[in-house]
């Protein structure tokens, strides 16, 4: 089969999504532009030889053509295997691996499309969902972010817990 390009950019928007990581982040894995990220993200274009096998080497459960012609589904633990098979690379690499995403990147990734939200939670619950991935907010911080993505969220105030509301994501 030939190169997908629409198929590599779903598949490595997945992979950096997966990961929770931003595009720069994710672009200094590879040593490459953010810019290269979001063009190849946004199915503009095809990756040289030099940054496929890049992509190739760091992601070593997916061959060319899985990664380049189909539609990859990420294993259970992915993150975690990956820093697992790489753990003799530099520190930097696993920091980026492990390092913290934005807490509106985290609401919009991880928490609005997991199954944890399919019910109304409060921030302290929210709180640990996160703590549960490694990523630790403080609580007003987390608060305000969730407040300031009401186009996505709804906000209801808790039935019998005083000043505690409750968080949910929005039915379209």
């Amino acid at each position: 089969m030939p190169f997908d390009k629409s198929k590599f950019a779903e598949n490595i928007k997945k992979i950096r999504e997966e990961l929770g990581l931003s595009q720069k982040t994710f672009s200094e894995l590879f040593l490459v532009s953010k810019r290269t990220i979001a063009y190849i993200e946004a199915g503009d274009g095809r990756p040289t030889k030099k940054t496929l096998s890049k992509f190739l080497d760091l992601l070593f459960m997916f061959n060319e053509s899985k990664l380049t012609e189909q539609s990859i589904n990420l294993p259970k633990n992915f993150k975690e295997k990956l820093i697992s098979h790489h753990s003799y690379l530099n520190e930097h690499y696993i920091n980026l691996l492990l390092r913290k995403p934005k807490i509106p990147y985290a609401i919009r990734y991880k928490l609005i499309p997991s199954t944890f939200f399919d019910q109304p939670q409060e921030t302290n619950k929210i709180k640990l969902f996160f703590s549960q991935h490694g990523w630790e907010y403080d609580t007003d911080t987390l608060s305000k972010a969730l407040n300031r993505s009401r186009q996505t969220i709804d906000i209801n105030t808790h039935p019998t817990k005083v000043n505690t509301y409750l968080y949910s994501r929005k039915t379209i």
